[in-house]
């Protein structure tokens, strides 16, 4: 892939196409922690990319609660926080609350 972190754009009327930047050293972390008691589990994880070839670093911060309603039904809940550090500037790719139902027989 070569246009990963940074995306090319095509040519425009007024301005021309940029070619997408990608990183050949590319870091990766990954890191959680879950516990439970009764019917309720917390969950936490953390994860870093490090973009070195092009000083781009992308952290993610997903803290989670999920509970089990009964054996076959679950639900899990979860904030993500998804941060990416570039020379440009700080911004956030994701702050989402995400919400899922799990059920099976």
């Amino acid at each position: 892939m070569s246009d990963f972190p940074y995306a090319g754009t095509p040519v425009i009327a007024t301005a021309p196409a940029v070619a997408g930047r990608s990183s050949a050293k590319i870091d990766y972390v990954l890191a959680g922690a879950e516990y439970t008691i009764g019917p309720v589990t917390g969950r936490y994880n953390f994860s870093i990319g490090n973009y070195g070839g092009v000083d781009v670093k992308e952290t993610m911060h997903v803290p989670a609660i999920g509970v089990s309603i009964s054996p076959n039904v679950s639900v899990l809940g979860e904030l993500v926080i998804w941060r990416r550090s570039a020379p440009e500037g700080s911004t956030f790719v994701d702050r989402s609350f995400n919400l899922t139902l799990n059920a099976h027989l």
